[in-house]
């Protein structure tokens, strides 16, 4: 280890300057005991100096044990966000629209009667329509204001006179409901046509045979209903569209 020390000191140092060596000699000959000038004095500080600083490196590559390199850095772990807890979306509810109650209903099922109600006034027909439920069949006429008077008689067949004309129409089926309403047209006021739909429905239902126009003069306006067998009727009336709703009921 010496001589390495010595290799990399002789390595890293110069020689004196010739001038120092011979100043020196000159003054051991005169036996002058002079500082050297200050020049002088500076060179071989610097030269002290620098041979001292690479000492104390090779003595420390020295210590340094062979076939190692210097502290391994430390890995520092990324700091990983911890999840958020997804929320799980909670699925819409459909609202289901509550089915209008009516402003008005009745119900007959042991004998025949008719039915009235309504408010006096006009009103336009717009349109009509049948259906059926399991509980039920449907007649619908459909207004563009409030639902005029009107009258729903249960006969025993499916005869009717046609208005104004007298002529007789044989509907299917074995029994009739006549419909009446005063105050209402399938036109307008002004004579336009409000609903241009069929005049004649033949459904075919269990109970509803058919449904045929009787009339549309003078603003009495009128249908007759062909049932199978003696009416059960359930008349109502309805707003939100205004509407005269005949169900005859499935025995």
């Amino acid at each position: 280890m010496k001589d390495d020390i010595r290799r990399a000191f002789d390595g890293i140092t110069e020689a004196p300057h010739p001038a120092l060596r011979a100043s020196l000699r000159a003054r051991l000959r005169a036996g002058q005991a002079e500082d050297p000038p200050r020049a002088w004095r500076l060179v071989v500080g610097s030269v002290l100096a620098a041979g001292v600083v690479a000492l104390v490196l090779v003595v420390a590559v020295g210590l340094q044990p062979q076939g190692r390199e210097g502290p391994a850095p430390v890995a520092t772990a990324a700091a990983t966000p911890s999840a958020l807890p997804t929320a799980t979306p909670t699925p819409a509810i459909a609202a289901v629209s509550p089915t209008p109650s009516p402003t008005s209903a009745s119900l007959a099922c042991s004998s025949p009667q008719t039915f009235s109600g309504g408010t006096p006034g006009v009103a336009s027909v717009t349109q009509v329509r049948v259906g059926t439920t399991a509980a039920y069949d449907r007649f619908v006429i459909q207004f563009d204001g409030p639902v005029p008077t009107y009258t729903v008689t249960p006969q025993g067949s499916a005869t009717f006179m046609q208005d104004p004309t007298g002529q007789t129409l044989q509907l299917r089926g074995a029994d009739g409901v006549k419909i009446v309403v005063r105050g209402a047209s399938a036109t307008t006021p002004s004579g336009s046509p409000a609903y241009a739909g069929p005049m004649d429905l033949t459904p075919g239902y269990s109970s509803l045979q058919e449904a045929r126009q009787l009339g549309d003069f003078e603003r009495v306006y009128s249908w007759g209903l062909g049932i199978s067998q003696p009416a059960c009727l359930r008349v109502s009336v309805f707003t939100g569209p205004a509407r005269l709703v005949v169900d005859v009921l499935k025995h």
